[in-house]
């Protein structure tokens, strides 16, 4: 059984019916959300729901994965990324260069200089563990790097459309959504959405600010979204079709 997610209280249900694992989370919030990331599906449920009620959203949330996948058979197989030394990676659209040494020492080491992402990896480690050691460092180091950029972009597109105060904002690797913004105001932004167009981040950025207004997925919410960006359907489809490969 997959291990649980969240410390957040989390059911795991494997159900032969469907293809992948079915994380469920019962927590405080307001709406009902459903997502499939990395071989797995994420529902979210309402604390306030009735054992009915649940039942119901459960049996929705399976009839709507088994649809995804006869759609996307690939949705079961968790995206997988090798890095390569000399590769470019494009963030926000800014070009950086990943640079992979091998050192006698036992730990993993990184650092940033200018645009170069330069990553020291134990040369006594197997390349699948190096790979999975460039990916886990390279999230912090995009994070750490990118998060005065993106700090830039929230606060300009917030004064063009909603002028609202924004408490914190923060970048962490998520695979169940894009971005998520908080009653405390609060924003999150992965950091996989750094991988896009920039004029996608931006409609994902919006859809965040939207929710300062509306905290919900009402039809005023998408009204508000609408006005800002009205090609964000657009952006939401791209997301669909290619938010799988966006991948750190």
């Amino acid at each position: 059984m997959p291990k649980a997610k969240s410390n957040l209280p989390v059911q795991i249900l494997e159900d032969p019916q469907i293809p992948i694992p079915l994380y469920i989370y019962v927590e405080p919030r307001r709406n009902v959300r459903i997502s499939i990331s990395k071989g797995s599906a994420n529902l979210r449920l309402p604390l306030y729901l009735s054992s009915r009620q649940q039942s119901e959203y459960l049996q929705w949330a399976k009839d709507w994965i088994i649809k995804k996948y006869h759609k996307q058979p690939s949705l079961a197989e968790p995206e997988n990324r090798t890095y390569q030394d000399g590769e470019e990676l494009i963030l926000m659209e800014q070009s950086f260069q990943l640079k992979l040494h091998t050192h006698n020492n036992p730990n993993l080491k990184a650092n940033i200089k200018e645009n170069i992402f330069h990553i020291y990896l134990p040369q006594i480690w197997p390349s699948e563990d190096q790979q999975i050691g460039i990916s886990l460092i390279l999230r912090k180091m995009i994070a750490k790097k990118m998060r005065s950029d993106m700090i830039d972009r929230v606060i300009q597109l917030n004064q063009l459309y909603f002028q609202k105060d924004i408490s914190t904002l923060r970048l962490k690797y998520n695979t169940s959504n894009w971005g998520s913004c908080s009653r405390k105001k609060n924003l999150n932004f992965s950091t996989r959405l750094l991988l896009a167009p920039l004029e996608v981040i931006d409609y994902v950025i919006v859809h965040e600010l939207a929710h300062l207004i509306e905290m919900n997925h009402s039809s005023k919410f998408w009204a508000i979204v609408e006005k800002a960006d009205p090609t964000f359907r657009a952006k939401e489809k791209w997301l669909k079709d290619h938010g799988r490969s966006l991948t750190i």
